[in-house]
C-alpha cells in the first residue's frame, strides 16, 4: 500500500548523487504515511518536520539548521535523511532550501514533498534548478496492494510477452481498484457508499483549499461546476470554447480553470499525435481524472482507468531514466480513433484501446498500427485473466489485469 518501489526510486544513489528528492502527488494520496513510515523503519521519525506545525515553523525562524540538533554526526557515516513536508507554505522557501541543500549536501539528503503547490512553484523558474529530481507518488495500482515490486523488465516498445496469468490476490486488487478508486482511504474502506462522500469533500477541498492557494481563482462554485461537467466529457476532444459557452464565462478563464485542475491533481490531459498523420486533430486533448470512479458512465471510467494506468507508466519510465516517454491518442478528421499511443523521444511505440466489453479487434487500431509502423498493440477489455494474441496482426487482447502486470 505504501508504494515503497516510489522512494526506492526516489532514493537511489544512481539518481540523487547529492540531490534533494521532491515528491508531488494528489492530495490524500498517502505522501506523508509514506514518508513517516519510511523514518519510522529507519529508526528515525524525528527527522520528519511539517511546516503546518507552530513549533517547527518557529525553531526554523530561530534557527534554519534547527534540524542538525536531532543528528546524532558523530554516530553517522552516511547521509541522513530528512525530511520537509509542506515547506513551500513557507516564504521565500526555495531560496531558503537552497541555502539548506549548499550548506548541507553530502551530509543530509533533503526529501521534500507537499501539496500540489510544491509542484506548481517547481515550474515557475528558480535557483533550485539542478539541486533535485521530481518523483510523484500517484494512485493505487494492484502490484501496492499486494506488496510486488514493479517489473521494469517490461518497457513498452521494448518487449512484447505478457507475463504469466495473474493470481487471486492480483486479480481481485485489479477489480477492487477499478471498483473503488486508486486512493488508499476510500479503496481500503471496501464502500461504495464512503467513496461517494468521500468524493465530494475531496473535491472541495481541491477547489477551495488548493487550487485557491494556487491562483487568484474567485468564483470557486463556479469552478466546482466545471469539474462536475467534466465527468460526463471523458473519452472526447475536449472544447474550450464549448464549456465556456456552457459555463457563459471567457474562453482565458476556462483556460485557467482547466490547468488548475491540473495542477491539484484532479485531472490530466493527453494531447493528440499529429506526426506523420494526415489530417490529424492538432489542438484538442482529452481529458480524464486520477480519481478514475469520477466520470458517470461505465465505458468512460474503463476508459479513464487505463488512461490513469498508462499516465503513471509513464511516470514511473521516465523517473526510472529508462526513455523520454509521452502518452497521446490519435485521431483524424476522419474520424479514424485510437484511444492512447505512447511514444518515445517522439517515436510511437505502443497503441493502445480500451473497450469495456468488445473483444473484437476494430479495423482503426489495425489501421493506425500500420500508418505508424508500430510493431505491436493492445485492446484490453474487463475479462479478467484474457489473453488473446492475433498474432498474424501484431495485436494482444487481455484483460484489465493483465493489462496492469504490464505496467509498473
Amino acid at each position: 500500500m505504501l508504494q515503497t518501489d516510489l522512494l526506492a526510486r526516489a532514493l537511489a544513489p544512481r539518481f540523487l548523487k547529492d540531490r534533494m528528492a521532491f515528491i508531488a502527488g494528489p492530495r490524500q494520496i498517502g505522501k506523508t504515511t509514506l514518508l513517516q513510515d519510511y523514518l519510522g523503519r529507519l529508526g528515525h521519525p524525528e527527522f520528519y518536520y511539517n511546516w503546518d506545525t507552530a513549533t517547527v515553523r518557529r525553531d526554523f525562524q530561530q534557527d534554519p539548521d534547527f534540524f542538525s540538533k536531532n543528528v546524532g554526526w558523530d554516530k553517522v557515516d552516511k547521509p541522513v535523511p530528512v525530511v520537509f513536508d509542506e515547506i513551500h507554505k513557507y516564504p521565500e522557501w526555495k531560496n531558503h532550501l537552497k541555502g539548506l541543500y549548499d550548506s548541507w549536501k553530502g551530509r543530509v539528503r533533503f526529501i521534500v514533498t507537499g501539496s500540489a503547490r510544491l509542484d506548481f512553484m517547481r515550474k515557475s523558474g528558480d535557483s533550485l534548478v539542478g539541486r533535485y529530481f521530481l518523483f510523484r507518488k500517484l494512485p493505487l495500482h494492484p502490484r501496492d496492494v499486494v506488496k510486488k515490486p514493479p517489473d521494469l523488465s517490461w518497457i513498452a516498445g521494448r518487449a512484447w510477452e505478457p507475463s504469466a496469468e495473474p493470481d487471486g490476490a492480483w486479480k481481485d486488487a485489479s477489480r477492487q481498484l477499478m471498483d473503488l478508486n486508486g486512493f488508499p482511504e476510500p479503496f481500503y474502506s471496501g464502500s461504495t457508499e464512503f467513496l461517494t462522500r468521500w468524493q465530494t469533500e475531496h473535491l472541495t477541498l481541491l477547489v477551495t483549499e488548493d487550487l485557491a492557494d494556487l491562483s487568484r481563482i474567485e468564483k470557486i462554485l463556479k469552478v466546482e461546476e466545471l469539474a462536475v461537467r467534466l465527468r460526463n466529457r471523458i473519452g472526447a476532444p475536449l472544447s474550450t470554447n464549448a464549456l465556456s459557452e456552457d459555463l457563459q464565462t471567457g474562453f482565458p478563464t476556462i483556460k485557467r480553470w482547466l490547468e488548475g485542475l491540473e495542477l491539484v491533481y484532479l485531472t490530466f490531459r493527453i494531447p493528440p499525435y499529429t506526426r506523420n498523420l494526415e489530417r490529424a486533430i492538432r489542438k484538442e486533448p482529452k481529458l480524464y481524472f486520477w480519481d478514475w470512479s469520477l466520470p458517470l458512465e461505465a465505458p468512460a471510467r474503463f476508459e479513464n482507468r487505463i488512461a490513469a494506468a498508462l499516465m503513471r507508466a509513464v511516470h514511473v519510465w521516465n523517473e526510472e531514466g529508462l526513455g523520454q516517454f509521452e502518452l497521446h491518442y490519435v485521431r483524424t478528421r476522419d474520424g479514424v480513433e485510437v484511444d492512447f499511443l505512447v511514444t518515445d523521444k517522439k517515436k510511437p511505440v505502443w497503441l493502445v484501446e480500451a473497450k469495456s466489453s468488445d473483444e473484437t479487434v476494430a479495423p482503426n487500431l489495425l489501421k493506425v498500427k500500420s500508418w505508424l509502423k508500430i510493431g505491436h498493440a493492445t485492446l484490453v477489455v474487463q475479462t479478467p485473466g484474457l489473453l488473446r494474441a492475433h498474432r498474424d496482426e501484431g495485436v494482444w487482447v487481455m484483460g484489465l489485469d493483465r493489462f496492469l502486470q504490464m505496467t509498473p
